[in-house]
């Protein structure tokens, strides 16, 4: 066809007879502009070179005749023309493509996309594949946000380009990996022979991440979990009622998978996890509890109970930590354990953290201070989140404001892992803090990283020695050894140290003896209502009789007997 063209133009425009004056060389430009725009710029560069040479055969004769110029002129019109209507037409091309690309593929992998895998799976399933021989694998990283925020998004960016290469490299030419977001990874496996190959698939995959993988010249180890969608022939509802008889379709599929992940993530980080149905009650529960929790939050439902802490020398009331309860309706009162991490999963930690804080402030400005003391302080948690919101010192500022409670009775207690990440700003944050006069209590001492580092570079005031360690006190002189090192290094460094979780005679007498400034724990009080803790602020007396502290042995006076 194109060369039907070409030859056609040709001998319209400078071939055949001439009735008139008319100029027939424009229709050179037909052929020209079909070539250009239907294949583009080689193409259309041929085109020219053939009527340029179709052209000169067939006036090589007649020019003498007639203008040569005009000839020349024309040719270079047409040559020029099609050469720059090609270029364009090529870019629009490469530009086409450029962005069908893109609307498939992860621009920083290469991987395919959320919509490229969601077509694989449509199109694997509309082949209808045998039960079992089809499984989506879905993956995210343990360690990801730790890397970026530690490191920096390019140095992410490095490990998910890494990673994604390692994936890819570990599925067989038919597989699909994709990048759905973020840290998480998807993998479509056909034609598999059984059940079990996914699993061994996921294996695989899991293990391709083991080698470490070098960025900014340190060796990260990324560690991942995966969950596992089999592809049967019945589908079922959100409560796993599988006896429907519908056929899974792809999104079935994909939240089948991500229901098996939050499971891997929840119970083993680091593994891989096949999806069973008992698994959407589970999820279920869990959102069922979020929307009660931010209910709860919302109303003011919760509560803040308090549990005394008391002065080792007297045995009288200190202060107290504020710890939140849960009455929930249905299911009692529930303790932290029950539902702070399922706030800090979902981002319902920082309204939680704040309504603590106001509401324990506010109260503790009730308590009233007996003759000769001063009123009893308050310890209140922090938790990373909140600590790391930029307005946290002008928050606290106002929370002392409003209820009117004195700074220096307000203690805010820090766990390890609030300190590790973005250091700098952490560490100005706290000397803030310090400047207003509230305490900062490092707790559950001993079970982070670095806890010596912390010590030495962070305004810490309190030490509070895990309930762990405390109960080791029974355990012989090693747990002994341990717990009077950490006393002697908070009288060292003047810090008030403070052991918790004493839940026997024996241990309150054992913390005294080594040295510790104050203790809390059911052997001293439960945590207590509002009312009662208020009540309990206006006891003159100690909380705890004392007696003589006993003689702790180490094994260095054992040894010396």
């Amino acid at each position: 066809m194109a060369a039907v063209l070409v030859v056609a133009a040709v001998w319209a425009g400078y071939g055949g007879p001439r009735g008139t004056t008319l100029n027939y060389s424009y229709v050179l430009f037909i052929p020209v502009l079909w070539i250009a725009t239907r294949h583009g710029f080689v193409p259309a560069a041929v085109c020219v070179l053939a009527l340029n040479v179709g052209v000169a055969l067939l006036t090589g004769g007649q020019i003498a005749e007639t203008s040569g110029l005009a000839l020349q002129f024309g040719l270079v019109t047409v040559t020029v023309s099609g050469l720059l209507l090609g270029a364009v037409i090529r870019e629009r091309q490469h530009l086409s493509a450029r962005l069908a690309y893109l609307a498939l593929h992860d621009p920083l992998t290469g991987l395919g996309n959320r919509r490229l895998f969601g077509e694989r799976v449509a199109r694997a399933l509309e082949a209808s594949p045998a039960p079992n021989s089809l499984a989506v694998l879905l993956m995210d990283f343990d360690n990801f946000k730790a890397i970026n925020d530690s490191l920096g998004h390019s140095a992410g960016d490095q490990v998910l380009i890494l990673t994604g290469q390692r994936l890819q490299a570990g599925v067989r030419p038919g597989d699909t990996v994709a990048r759905l977001g973020g840290d998480e990874f998807a993998v479509l496996l056909c034609d598999l022979p059984g059940p079990q190959h996914a699993s061994e698939a996921a294996d695989r995959l899991l293990r391709a991440l083991e080698p470490t993988i070098s960025v900014q010249g340190l060796e990260l180890q990324v560690r991942a979990s995966l969950g596992i969608a089999l592809y049967d022939d019945l589908g079922g509802d959100l409560g796993g009622d599988l006896g429907g008889g519908t056929p899974l379709d792809g999104g079935t599929l994909l939240r089948n998978a991500d229901v098996a992940l939050y499971h891997a993530k929840a119970h083993s980080r680091g593994r891989a996890q096949v999806f069973d149905a008992s698994m959407h009650r589970e999820v279920l529960d869990r959102l069922e509890l979020e929307t009660e929790l931010r209910v709860a939050i919302g109303s003011g439902a919760l509560e803040v109970h308090y549990q005394p802490v008391v002065d080792l020398d007297s045995g009288h009331l200190r202060g107290f930590e504020a710890l939140v309860r849960w009455p929930h309706p249905t299911r009692g009162l529930l303790s932290p354990e029950a539902f702070i991490p399922l706030a800090e999963d979902t981002g319902l930690i920082v309204p939680l953290d704040r309504w603590t804080l106001r509401t324990a402030a506010h109260e503790a400005a009730t308590w009233p201070a007996l003759p000769g003391r001063m009123a009893p302080a308050l310890g209140v948690n922090l938790t990373a989140a909140q600590m790391h919101l930029p307005g946290l010192v002008a928050e606290v500022r106002g929370v002392l404001g409003s209820s009117g409670l004195a700074p220096e009775r307000l203690t805010l207690e820090l766990t390890e892992n609030v300190l590790m990440n973005d250091r700098n700003t952490t560490l100005d944050t706290m000397r803030t803090l310090r400047e207003l006069g509230v305490g900062l209590a490092l707790d559950d001492f001993g079970t982070g990283y670095s806890s010596l580092s912390y010590l030495r570079q962070f305004p810490i005031s309190d030490l509070k020695v895990d309930r762990s360690f405390i109960a080791d006190l029974d355990g012989g002189h090693t747990g002994t050894a341990l717990v009077r090192a950490v006393s002697e290094l908070g009288q060292a460094l003047g810090l008030t140290s403070v052991a918790e979780g004493i839940e026997t005679p024996e241990q309150f007498a054992q913390v005294r003896a080594l040295g510790f400034t104050l203790a809390q724990g059911f052997y001293i009080s439960p945590p207590l209502e509002a009312a009662a803790a208020r009540a309990l602020a206006q006891q003159a007396g100690p909380l705890v009789v004392m007696e003589l502290p006993p003689t702790v042995e180490t094994k260095a006076d054992t040894d010396a007997v």
